[in-house]
């Protein structure tokens, strides 16, 4: 992948924007609790600062966006369970692994166990924001996620940082 300094940057910011509205819950620890999202993002925004050096010096920063990536999802799958609880997040991502398992087997594709979990924990992310947003009458919240669908498809790095950041934004600020 390839994104150039400034995509680095605005997502850089947007990470920090989530980082300061986070929700948390003092009576949890951080371990093995919804705070755990406290870390993991602070552990991005390193990682998007690392990759803003190294792109500076002209080093490869494929491996760090993979790792950031990475991060997003998990840090989705604990937002999601901040949400609507772990027994219900982990029902729906057994559905959706199932369906897209089936999907690729149908289809004659080999298919990788982690890429089917991150494609359940990224659909359910989806499917809560879209409720919550809906549920508390701020439609306005999806407009720059529907342009982007419908206009900037085409344009990589518009579509990865909404793919990326954007919905987990949203997410954090309605919450």
């Amino acid at each position: 992948m390839k994104l150039q300094t400034k995509h680095t940057i605005l997502l850089t910011l947007v990470e920090l924007s989530i980082f300061l509205r986070l929700p948390y819950k003092p009576s949890e620890g951080f371990i093995f609790s919804t705070n755990i999202i406290i870390p993991l993002t602070a552990f991005s925004l390193f990682l998007l600062m690392l990759t803003y050096t190294r792109a500076q010096m002209k080093l490869k920063v494929d491996i760090l966006y993979e790792i950031w990536e990475n991060i997003n999802v998990i840090r989705k799958y604990f937002l999601v369970v901040f949400c609507i609880g772990i027994e219900s997040c982990n029902v729906g991502l057994g559905i959706f692994f199932f369906l897209s398992f089936t999907s690729s087997k149908i289809r004659g594709q080999t298919s990788i166990c982690t890429d089917h979990v991150k494609y359940g924990i990224v659909n359910i992310f989806c499917i809560i924001t879209f409720v919550r947003v809906l549920l508390k009458g701020k439609i306005w919240m999806l407009a720059w996620s529907i342009c982007e669908y419908v206009f900037f498809q085409e344009i990589f790095a518009i579509s990865y940082i909404t793919r990326q950041i954007y919905l987990p934004w949203v997410l954090v600020v309605v919450n």
